[in-house]
């Protein structure tokens, strides 16, 4: 049987499919399915993106457009963008290229100054899109651009104006109609060989409510504990979080710190509760503990990709431990699937404070001031005849 080389995200097999049209692709129809909020979108085959300039696979292209263009109710061009983005691999997340904004053309600037609510978060749109074709042409053996700007956002409009012309004239992109930049983004990262999500965009730069864009875990990566674990970058988009320019604070108040009134927790508690009930949702379906990068744009939120988390082997064995408990798995899978090394990792003697013991403080046998982190195995002797004798 032959396989659609276009396909729309909803209608992914997540096993059938997955070969054809990537990890990216078939993870977030796992997440339409569980009735997430993610933005409508089309998957492109390995077939598609070597063949791109022919016509029939532009049609194919196109009529993924228009479903999109349906859903959002807006076209290209017009108010809405697109990213496009490489469903390759899993294990090596950011190792392939991604560029947003497509269809933030220069005709287009005052539709998007009326979707975000200023023109500078318009004109950052466009910037964004250039520097995304600029890094993808480089990661592709191309001559990437010199000289851009390694901030989100220039401090002014005149900057942001001067830095697009200068990218527009390096990169050669001309005042082009959103559909032939769109092709440009689809033959760059088509040139490195993955099948590819064309998604409509949210924007964590809008200006009309509270926006921003992040990542967040079920699980403490760490300690297994289930809880929503991450950050959220206010006023940026998801690139920014991973290249390490979002200056991201925690989710959570109390893991904010001095920060704590910028978390989610404090900005909108109705946000944050969504998101921990999207992570539940996630991990009971998969199985697994889940990375969930997200974008809120104007106060609501979107799912944009999913990812398995990297855990410790304490997080791996809390986790399998709770889910047995819960009842998720059983006792015997749960014990199936501890590796030799986690157990040896977490059998180690761990310092607990007084109020977690059994009798209290009262139990105390003694208090010592902590010379370094960590802990250590032996024999405690509480007699000093018997401390002599040893």
């Amino acid at each position: 049987m032959h396989t659609p080389t276009v396909k729309a995200l909803a209608s992914l097999d997540p096993i059938a499919d997955r070969e054809a049209f990537g990890d990216k692709a078939v993870l977030l129809a796992r997440a339409i399915g569980l009735g997430l909020a993610v933005p409508p979108g089309s998957a492109l085959s390995r077939a598609t993106g070597e063949e791109m300039r022919g016509e029939a696979r532009r049609a194919s292209v196109r009529e993924a457009l228009g479903a999109i263009e349906a859903s959002e109710g807006a076209q290209l061009g017009a108010g809405l963008c697109v990213s496009v983005r490489a469903s390759g691999d899993q294990s090596a997340p950011g190792s392939m290229p991604t560029i947003l904004d497509v269809g933030a053309t220069r005709s287009a600037l005052d539709a998007l100054t009326e979707r975000l609510g200023e023109r500078g978060a318009a004109l950052d749109a466009r910037l964004r899109f250039l520097r995304g074709v600029s890094r993808a042409r480089g990661a592709s053996g191309r001559s990437a651009v010199r000289g851009a700007r390694s901030t989100t956002l220039a401090p002014s409009i005149a900057e942001l104006e001067k830095e697009i012309a200068g990218l527009e004239v390096q990169l050669g992109i001309g005042d082009g109609d959103a559909l032939s930049e769109l092709w440009l983004a689809l033959e760059v990262v088509a040139a490195h060989g993955a099948p590819m999500i064309v998604q409509a965009m949210r924007f964590g730069t809008s200006r009309k409510g509270l926006s921003g864009a992040g990542t967040a875990s079920s699980r403490h990566p760490i300690t297994g504990e289930p809880v929503v674990f991450g950050e959220i970058a206010w006023d940026k988009q998801g690139e920014d979080v991973s290249l390490g320019r979002g200056a991201g604070v925690s989710l959570r108040r109390a893991s904010a710190g001095r920060r704590g009134d910028e978390s989610l927790e404090a900005r909108s508690p109705v946000l944050l509760s969504e998101l921990a009930d999207i992570l539940a949702r996630t991990e009971r379906a998969l199985g697994h503990v889940v990375d969930v990068e997200i974008a809120i744009e104007a106060e609501q939120l979107s799912v944009l990709q999913l990812r398995a988390t990297v855990l410790t082997p304490r997080a791996e064995v809390r986790t399998l431990v709770d889910r047995a408990e819960e009842g998720a798995i059983t006792r015997e899978y749960a014990l199936a699937q501890v590796r030799i090394e986690s157990l040896v990792r977490v059998g180690r003697i761990e310092l607990v404070s007084e109020d977690a013991l059994p009798g209290g403080a009262e139990s105390v046998l003694g208090r010592g001031l902590g010379a370094s982190p960590g802990a250590a195995s032996g024999h405690v002797v509480i007699d000093v005849e018997e401390a002599v004798r040893r």
